[in-house]
C-alpha cells in the first residue's frame, strides 16, 4: 500500500514510479479519500488537489477507482466532482448511506460580539464547562483574537498555555503534534483551529465543536461537525454549535427568499465598497433558516430513507452500535429551541465622568498615546518567555480594547493602582504595571508642556491682538483731533 498526498502527484519521483514496469504490474487499485475537497480545497486552499483528476489517465485502464466521502451533495455539485474523477453516469457503482449523525445535537446561536472584536462573552461557557472543545475560526486572525480572550479569562488555577491551544497552518508541525498529544492526555481542553482541523483529525472524545461565523459551504459545515463524539463511550451528548450574527441571518433569509433570476443577477457595485456584503453560499443560507437542520441535510445529500444495518467487523464487535440516522424525535435548535441567558454586546463608554474640559485629550494626543502603548505592547511581547508564551500574538499582552480603555481614562490615571484597575485581568502584564504607569506619566508631562506652550502662544496672540486694536483706536483719535483743529479748518477754507 502506497499513501500519497496530492502535492506528490506532480513530482518527478512519482512520474518515475509510474514509468516503472514492476510497479504498474502489481498495482491493483486506486483509492481517493475526501473527494469533496476537489472543488473547495482544489480551487482555493490546496490547488494540488486538482492533480487527482489526471491520475487515472496516467494509470492502466484495468486499475479500478474507489472514491470515498461523507459529504457528496446531490445535483450539479456532486456530479461535477464525479466528472473530475472521470466517473460518468451508468459507468460506476454508487454505494450511499445516510450521513446524518443523530447522536450530534445541531444548534444555531446568535453571535452578539463583533467578529472583528476582542471580547466574546457568549463563549464564556466553554471554559466554565471544561469539556473538550474544538473552535473553528474563519481566519487565523480571528483565531488569535479568540485565543487572546480565553487566555485573559482563563482561571488562574489552569495553565492557559496548555489548556487553550492554536492549531493552524502557520504553526510548526511539531507544535500541532504536541497539541494533539495534550488533548489526548487531557491537559488541553480547547483547540482553536481553521480548516486544517476539518478533515483527517480523529480525536475520540471531543464533546463540542463550535463554529464562529457561518461555514463557507455545506460540506465544510458537516465535515467540521463530524469531529465530535467519535467514541460514543467517551463523549456522549456531543454538540455542533454555530454562532451567526443577526445581520448574517438576515442575509440568509434574503438569499433563500430571492428567486432564481434574482440570485443570477450580478451584485451592484457601490463606490468605496470592496465587495458585496450579502455574499453567502445558497446551501448554507438554506441550512441556517431551515425549520429542521437534519431534514435539510437529508434534502441536500439526497440521503436514503432507510439504511441497512452495517455488518462490517467494526460495527459487529462494538458494544455501542451506530446510532439511527432517522431518530423518532429531533433535538436540533429548529425543532427544540434553546432557552439561553441573554448576552449583551460589549460596549465602550463614550463619556467618562470626572474628565474636565481642560483635561480632555485632543485627537493628536490620543493618537500619540495609542502609538506609544502599541510600542509598549510589542516590548512586553518580545521580553516574554518564548517557551511559556510561544505563538501568542502581541495583542494577547495588551488587547486593543484595553488600550482604548487606557486612552479614555488617561486624565484620571494618577497612580499605579489606577493602571491596575484597568489591566489587572491580563496575567502577562502583572510585572509591568509600574512601567506602564511611568510611560503614561511621561506622556502626561509632555502634554502638559504642550498645553502650557499653547496657552502662552494664545495669551501672546491675545496681547498682540489688543495692541493692534489699541493702535488702530489711537490712530482714529489722532485723525479726529487733526481734522477738528483751526489749522485744518483754514486749510479747508483756502482749498
Amino acid at each position: 500500500m502506497l499513501l500519497l498526498g496530492p502535492e506528490q502527484l506532480s513530482t518527478r519521483d512519482f512520474e518515475l514510479l509510474l514509468q516503472h514496469a514492476g510497479f504498474t504490474k502489481w498495482m491493483c487499485g486506486l483509492g481517493v479519500d475526501e473527494i469533496h475537497l476537489l472543488n473547495s480545497w482544489g480551487a482555493f486552499f490546496r490547488p494540488a488537489f486538482q492533480q487527482i483528476r489526471f491520475i487515472r489517465a496516467r494509470l492502466p485502464d484495468r486499475i479500478p477507482l474507489i472514491a470515498v466521502t461523507a459529504t457528496l451533495q446531490a445535483g450539479a455539485s456532486g456530479q461535477g466532482i464525479l466528472s473530475l474523477l472521470g466517473l460518468h453516469p451508468r459507468k460506476f457503482h454508487l454505494l450511499q448511506r445516510s450521513n446524518v449523525r443523530a447522536d450530534i445535537q445541531l444548534l444555531f446561536r446568535e453571535l452578539v460580539s463583533g467578529i472583528e472584536g476582542s471580547e466574546f462573552p457568549e463563549l464564556d461557557w466553554i471554559l466554565r464547562d471544561g469539556q473538550k472543545t474544538i473552535i473553528f475560526a474563519t481566519t487565523i486572525k480571528l483565531g488569535f483574537n479568540l485565543k487572546s480572550y480565553f487566555t485573559r479569562t482563563c482561571p488562574a488555577s489552569l495553565n492557559a498555555q496548555k489548556y487553550i491551544r492554536l492549531y493552524n497552518a502557520l504553526n510548526f508541525a511539531s507544535f500541532n503534534t504536541s497539541t494533539r498529544d495534550l488533548i489526548r492526555d487531557d491537559e488541553c481542553r480547547v483547540i482553536i483551529g481553521t480548516n486544517t482541523l476539518a478533515v483527517g483529525m480523529d480525536l475520540p472524545d471531543i464533546q463540542d465543536v463550535v463554529l464562529i461565523g457561518e461555514p463557507q459551504d455545506v460540506d465544510n459545515f458537516f465535515q467540521k461537525i463530524g469531529r465530535v463524539g467519535r467514541d460514543k463511550l467517551r463523549a456522549s451528548g456531543a454538540r455542533g454549535i454555530v454562532y451567526v450574527s443577526r445581520r448574517r441571518m438576515a442575509v440568509a433569509e434574503k438569499i433563500v427568499s430571492a428567486s432564481t433570476a434574482e440570485m443570477a443577477r450580478p451584485p451592484i457595485k457601490r463606490r468605496g465598497v470592496k465587495g458585496p456584503d450579502d455574499a453567502m453560499d445558497r446551501g448554507v443560507a438554506s441550512l441556517l433558516v431551515a425549520d429542521c437542520i437534519p431534514a435539510e441535510q437529508n434534502r441536500v445529500y439526497n440521503n436514503p430513507l432507510h439504511d441497512k444495518l452495517c455488518d462490517c467487523t467494526s460495527c459487529h464487535l462494538t458494544t455501542v452500535p451506530p446510532p439511527s440516522s432517522h431518530p423518532v424525535s429531533c433535538n436540533c435548535s429548529g425543532c427544540l429551541p434553546e432557552n439561553l441567558p441573554k448576552v449583551t454586546k460589549p460596549r465602550v463608554t463614550k463619556k467618562i465622568p470626572g474628565i474636565t474640559t481642560a483635561n480632555k485629550l485632543t485627537d493628536d494626543m490620543r493618537d500619540q498615546i495609542i502609538i506609544r502603548l502599541e510600542e509598549f505592547r510589542l516590548t512586553v511581547w518580545e521580553e516574554a518567555d518564548e517557551k511559556a508564551y510561544n505563538l501568542l500574538p502581541p495583542s494577547a499582552f495588551l488587547p486593543t480594547s484595553t488600550i482604548t480603555s487606557l486612552v479614555d481614562r488617561f486624565p484620571l490615571i494618577t497612580a499605579v493602582n489606577d493602571v491596575y484597575t484597568i489591566v489587572h485581568h491580563i496575567p502577562h502584564l502583572k510585572d509591568y504595571h509600574e512601567r506602564l504607569y511611568n510611560l503614561l506619566c511621561t506622556l502626561r508631562t509632555g502634554f502638559n508642556d504642550e498645553r502650557m506652550a499653547s496657552l502662552k502662544e494664545r495669551d501672546w496672540s491675545g496681547i498682540k491682538w489688543r495692541i493692534n486694536i489699541l493702535d488702530k483706536s489711537l490712530a482714529v483719535v489722532d485723525e479726529q483731533s487733526v481734522s477738528s483743529s483751526p489749522l485744518a479748518e483754514s486749510m479747508v477754507v483756502e482749498n
